[in-house]
């Protein structure tokens, strides 16, 4: 069952009943945390000096950073013959194969719905990325 099925708040809860035990990881002695990386990037458009800045940036520009930021990540170099993206390169870099997520932030369901038409656009990304819901979203106006 999951989180929401039991959280009361949730608009998703349907299960009635008292929490009697919640699974957690198995925490063994001299196992390691999973390794969580949270890489920097700046990303320039071209011609300009200053790095692109999602937040804080109005409402009529910000569509067009957010996807200027994603083509900078998620499209190799077409002109370099065995290119990778930045994002690649970062699936490159987990070691773990059941661990192999990036997670990139947006601030809106509206940026995450764009983010998941630019990226499922892109060839190489097609099929491969997973729209998160809030888990307060109605169920008719979830992303």
């Amino acid at each position: 069952m999951s989180a929401t099925s039991w959280a009361g708040t949730s608009s998703r809860y349907h299960v009635n009943t008292d929490v009697g035990i919640v699974l957690r990881p198995a925490r063994r002695r001299g196992a390691a945390r999973p390794r969580i990386h949270i890489p920097q990037r700046f990303s320039l458009l071209a011609g300009h000096a200053t790095p692109l800045r999602r937040y804080g940036s109005d409402s009529d520009t910000r569509p067009q950073v957010l996807t200027q930021l994603l083509h900078q990540l998620a499209v190799p170099d077409r002109s370099l013959a065995d290119s990778t993206s930045m994002l690649e390169q970062e699936f490159a870099d987990i070691d773990d194969p059941d661990r192999s997520r990036i997670l990139l932030p947006v601030g809106s369901c509206a940026e995450a719905k764009r983010a998941d038409e630019y990226l499922n656009a892109v060839p190489e990304w097609t099929g491969r990325i997973t729209l998160l819901v809030s888990d307060d979203a109605d169920l008719d106006n979830a992303c």
